[in-house]
């Protein structure tokens, strides 16, 4: 059989030739698969029919467009596995971790509460150790101490609490000069209730002088002997005691200023008076008849009723010496809150004569 002789129809050629053509239009490859994944993963609208076209030859499904299609698919799809496993395997590690959060936490709060209890204790035995370190140190500096005992009995003395004879004479010397202010302050007290601040520190200097009379000092001779000379030309008394001293400086600040006649008014004497008594009733001593509240009351009821009749009495004198000598013939010399010492210079005859203001009164 010569085969070289065989003879193909013309039909048989032109499906050869048109199906070489359709060959080469086809450009089919792998990135289609991928695309179609591509496609399905993104949400779009891939459909069977449209794969199967792609991987549909003349004669049907084309085994190399297949293959590349499920390999496309396959690949995804194990990948889309491994990824949720690894998701699920993440998600269980995450409950896990979750499911550890109580126990750590209640163990964390255990080994914090430990360790402060740990750090308290050891605090607390650092303390003691102090507080027996300073025992033992004070017990050995009181031993130490036992030692020098008699000479702390030893003392000078300023240190006895004692007034030093210099201190008083200096003291006494201050109530002498501030004895105008003290007045003008207790004045301004009885009659406003302020101003009180020089007479109250006049009674400080009052209660030194009585510890130094409490304590003898007043005895010595040098001391005393300052003192009357003092006295005599202040005309300073009654400081041995601050209740009675108030009630004895009253006779100046009432008497020693024409603003004193105010006594004679009954409302401003009953002021005049309390006020007096908010400064009394501190020094009251009920431990003597004679130093009780009632007695200071007493005493100073007995002030107010001299200094009115002092102001009414003064006005009659001054009026009699003026009719009897003429008031061109009268010049008053007052010193103010001081009436024991303000006099009246009275003119006749071409003399002068002085007389005192409680002369007059």
């Amino acid at each position: 059989m010569n085969i070289n002789n065989v003879q193909f129809t013309s039909n048989h050629m032109n499906y050869a030739k048109n199906n070489s053509m359709n060959q080469n239009q086809v450009t089919f490859q792998g990135a289609r698969g991928d695309e179609f994944v591509r496609q399905i993963t993104t949400g779009s609208d891939v459909k069977p029919q449209d794969i199967m076209k792609e991987i549909k030859g003349t004669f049907g499904v084309k085994t190399d467009r297949f293959e590349d299609v499920m390999e496309s698919f396959i690949s995804t799809i194990k990948d889309l596995t491994k990824d949720n496993r690894r998701l699920q395997q993440n998600l269980y590690e995450a409950k896990e971790e979750i499911s550890q959060f109580p126990y750590k936490q209640s163990k964390l709060r255990g080994d914090i509460e430990c360790q402060m209890i740990k750090m308290r204790k050891e605090a607390l035995a650092a303390k003691d150790k102090e507080i027996e370190a300073a025992k033992a140190e004070a017990k050995e500096a009181k031993k130490e101490l036992e030692k020098y005992k008699p000479l702390m009995e030893v003392k000078s003395i300023e240190e006895i609490g004692t007034v030093m004879p210099d201190k008083a004479l200096e003291t006494f010397k201050e109530m002498a000069d501030h004895k105008i202010e003290a007045t003008r302050s207790l004045f301004n007290f009885l009659t406003t209730g302020k101003g009180q601040e020089e007479l109250l520190e006049q009674l400080n200097r009052a209660t030194i002088m009585q510890k130094a009379n409490q304590d003898g000092i007043l005895n010595v001779p040098s001391v005393k002997e300052g003192i009357e000379n003092i006295k005599e030309k202040s005309g300073l008394y009654g400081w041995n005691r601050n209740g009675y001293f108030i009630i004895a400086m009253m006779d100046d600040a009432l008497k020693g200023t024409p603003k004193g006649e105010c006594i004679a008014s009954k409302a401003i004497k009953e002021q005049i008076k309390k006020n007096a008594m908010a400064l009394l009733a501190p020094f009251a001593d009920e431990k003597y008849a004679n130093t009780g509240i009632a007695a200071l009351e007493k005493d100073l009821d007995n002030k107010l009723k001299k200094a009115e009749e002092f102001h009414k009495n003064f006005k009659v004198g001054m009026r009699n010496l003026e009719d009897r000598y003429g008031k061109e013939n009268i010049e008053m010399k007052p010193i103010e809150f001081d009436y024991q010492k303000s006099k009246i210079i009275i003119k006749r005859k071409g003399k002068e004569y002085e007389a005192y203001y409680y002369e007059i009164a």
